[in-house]
């Protein structure tokens, strides 16, 4: 299951699911540096890791997505 970190309450991280479930996890239940964006992957023994590849990745599509928009309002 892959999970994108939301924001950070009260010392926590709020994840939101691919399936739209939501935890608050503790920054010492997530192996790895959390922040806002990082995509955080769960193992089926349920540990949660951060997952810079699939982070970088998704940035990467984020913004092929945006310059194309860009130049689809830039050619009409």
């Amino acid at each position: 299951m892959r999970y994108i970190v939301d924001r950070q309450e009260n010392g926590q991280f709020l994840l939101l699911g691919e399936n739209g479930d939501r935890l608050l996890l503790s920054p010492d239940q997530i192996n790895g540096r959390a922040h806002e964006g990082a995509v955080v992957d769960r193992s089926e023994d349920g540990v949660f890791t951060v997952n810079l590849e699939a982070e970088h990745t998704l940035r990467q599509e984020a913004k092929d997505t945006l310059q194309r928009l860009f130049q689809r309002s830039k050619d009409s």
